[in-house]
């Protein structure tokens, strides 16, 4: 009974880290799209930028974005490797008496 179990569980880790790992993989690439176009329409703003004000302000927009990018993803990643763990912490009988 054992051995049947802990290949049940062992079965439903590895389908929720499959299905786990396709989530991922759909928002990575919600992100990456997402990030590519807003990179994208600040690099066109500052090839036609001429004043030094906004050319500062969009590279630096620029340059948090490609930050915000990076965090984000890296997060996503961290949360690739779901896993299902299951321990009895306590054991035993709870009674419920009239307090009155």
């Amino acid at each position: 009974m054992a051995a049947g179990a802990q290949q049940g569980v062992q079965a439903a880790i590895a389908q929720l880290q499959e299905t786990n790992s396709a989530l991922v993989d759909q928002r990575l690439a919600s992100l990456d799209l997402f990030y590519r176009g807003l990179l994208a329409q600040l690099d066109s703003v500052l090839s036609a930028s001429t004043d030094p004000k906004i050319i500062r302000m969009k590279t630096s927009e620029r340059d948090r974005h490609r930050h915000e990018h990076r965090r984000r993803r890296a997060e996503l990643e961290r949360r690739r490797d779901a896993d299902i763990v299951s321990t009895r912490i306590a054991m035993g009988v709870v009674e419920v008496r009239d307090a009155v």
